[in-house]
């Protein structure tokens, strides 16, 4: 579960192993809606949605000791962020989107040691996953006992079922 707070875009950590501090997140998600009448007899209209691509902006400061170690550390927080793919953005310890950089900026606040930057992320595909697959190995010991399957992203998954049998037969 999402105990720990982890932005990383790709392997980089936006934090202060990195000298970056992260002011604000926004995310912005847009629905395209469509309404469709019913082919009942009292005209009712459902709405269909689907989700467009998730906007992300991440806005925050770095800091360098001089300024050539600023000019370097800005470097490395652009090249994070400038991939010709898309790549993972984790803003916890349990999920991941797939993102592109759309906008760098930054902005020296003392000229020699420290600067804002703002970056804006696009993610086409706007769903959450799972960093690790989730499994759930349970054996039925009393009938009527329902199994929980917890999703950890907010992807729509299918659950695959597989009932198989350790040394007896399955009678029903």
């Amino acid at each position: 579960m999402a105990d720990e707070i982890a932005i990383n875009i790709g392997t980089f950590n936006l934090n202060s192993t990195n000298n970056v501090a992260i002011e604000d997140i926004n995310l912005s998600i847009a629905k395209s809606i469509q309404q469709s009448d019913l082919p009942k007899f009292h005209g009712a209209v459902v709405p269909i949605g689907k989700r467009k691509a998730l906007s992300v902006r991440i806005r925050g400061t770095i800091t360098g000791s001089n300024y050539d170690n600023l000019r370097s550390m800005l470097d490395g927080l652009k090249g994070a962020f400038e991939s010709s793919s898309e790549q993972n953005l984790t803003l916890d310890d349990d999920r991941f989107i797939k993102v592109q950089y759309s906008n760098f900026n930054y902005s020296y606040k003392t000229l020699r040691t420290f600067a804002d930057f703002s970056v804006d992320l696009l993610a086409s595909d706007p769903f959450w996953y799972a960093l690790s697959l989730t499994t759930s190995d349970q054996n039925p010991v009393t009938v009527g006992v329902p199994f929980v399957v917890n999703n950890p992203g907010n992807a729509p998954a299918r659950v695959k079922v597989q009932v198989s049998h350790a040394t007896a037969t399955i009678l029903d």
